[in-house]
């Protein structure tokens, strides 16, 4: 082998094996299984809340519960136009027009959502965690140093862990 070739052999295997270590650092800040799950409302008409990725699919889940007063009967239940708004601006960044039909009415409305090619990324540095999936991303901020405990824009805290 000519001095040349060995240059080029030698240079064309750091350089793939400096790619293949980019590549492996880039596939470890993305988290495939988490399980975020609501600990407070402040303050919304969200009663529950949590957000699950597992094999790369993001399961959302949001319920709504519509009386302060759960003794109430749901069919004299009306909903206030400040109610709607609240409850349009605790679906918005979740759900989409056609998911924001509720699944049963009464006390308590739920919503559901899947969503394909997901995965979480966490920031330490901006102290931030990340959803991201096809068409869609969610950011919390973190309530604590150690990430465990996430807020959303709506100011609903979540606990976080990974599976």
């Amino acid at each position: 082998m000519s001095k040349k070739n060995v240059v080029i052999f030698i240079s064309l295997l750091i350089l793939s094996t400096f790619s293949l270590s980019a590549c492996a650092s880039a596939d470890k800040d993305k988290i495939e299984n988490v399980v975020i799950v609501q600990v407070t409302n402040g303050g919304t008409l969200q009663n529950r809340g949590g957000y699950t990725i597992e094999n790369g699919t993001l399961a959302i889940f949001k319920e709504i519960q519509l009386s302060k007063n759960l003794n109430q009967d749901p069919s004299s239940l009306t909903t206030s136009d400040s109610e709607k708004e609240e409850i349009e601006k605790l679906l918005a960044n979740d759900f989409t027009e056609e998911d924001q039909h509720p699944e049963q009415t009464g006390l308590f409305q739920t919503y559901d959502r899947k969503i394909k090619k997901a995965y979480a990324q966490i920031d330490k540095e901006n102290k931030k965690t990340y959803l991201y999936g096809e068409h869609y991303k969610k950011e919390f901020t973190w309530v604590n140093d150690q990430g465990t405990r996430l807020m959303d824009s709506n100011k609903v805290e979540y606990s976080f862990s990974q599976k």
